[in-house]
């Protein structure tokens, strides 16, 4: 079988990634990467997805300048921390192992947030397993 590198087994963190690989296929990042000329069968859901939000972790950096001192600076900080963790897990793990694949265009921080928060909104939790169902 697959060995999933440590800090990669989390479903959140794998539904994450297949999106970004997906959506990679379908064209909806930047630039052309090996995937993009494929077809796949997440391509209808993906579509109708977010392209952006509105919630802080997406924020620039005046627009957080509103939150200095609050303890939602501090939650927030802490949620930017644990995803650059899991984006550097992806990126040692996969992402520069196989940059013909996983190229930049497509998989990259911005990206991953992205993904892991349609994730976030999206996802389903039946009988203690999530489902990211099209």
């Amino acid at each position: 079988g697959v060995r999933v590198p440590q800090g990669m087994q989390g479903e959140s963190f794998l539904l994450s990634l297949m999106l970004m690989f997906e959506a990679c296929k379908t064209g909806q990042a930047e630039g052309g990467c090996q995937l993009s000329n494929e077809t796949s069968f997440w391509h209808p859901y993906i579509k109708v997805l977010p392209k952006t939000f509105s919630a802080p972790i997406f924020w620039n950096d005046l627009e957080l300048q509103e939150l200095k001192g609050s303890q939602v600076m501090d939650m927030l900080n802490a949620d930017l921390a644990q995803a650059r963790r899991e984006w550097n897990v992806m990126k040692t793990e996969l992402v520069d192992k196989d940059p013909g694949i996983f190229c930049s265009s497509c998989f990259n921080f911005e990206r991953y947030k992205w993904a892991a928060w349609n994730i976030h909104s999206r996802a389903l939790t039946l009988q203690g397993v999530k489902y990211l169902i099209p």
